[in-house]
């Protein structure tokens, strides 16, 4: 696990590493930037994403912002803050049965 305090370090890291993250957790309030900047940028890194899954973390979420994720971006879940172990493994938890559920079909 990587924690980064900005979404411009995060993405400076991912370039320079190659590194294809196989779960983002993602705060759309953050001190530098937002998440909508970071989805943008990381959508233009130049490596296969399809198996990277998004989670994106806020306290409060308008409707409008949760239909443009879902809509724009590989967005799994939503967890509300503050994030828990069981919030965590609950997403997770689905996520892979979504994927079983498209292997199948």
């Amino acid at each position: 696990m990587l924690d980064f305090s900005s979404g411009t370090e995060a993405l400076e890291y991912l370039k320079k590493n190659k590194i294809v993250p196989r779960y983002i957790l993602l705060g759309l309030n953050v001190p530098v930037g937002n998440g909508f900047d970071f989805l943008k940028q990381y959508e233009k890194l130049n490596f296969d994403k399809k198996d990277t899954s998004i989670y994106v973390l806020s306290t409060f979420l308008l409707p409008i912002d949760l239909e443009k994720l879902k809509k724009d971006y590989k967005y799994l879940n939503y967890i509300d803050k503050p994030l828990t172990v069981g919030k965590l493994h609950e997403a997770i938890s689905l996520s892979y049965l979504d994927e079983e559920v498209q292997a199948r079909t």
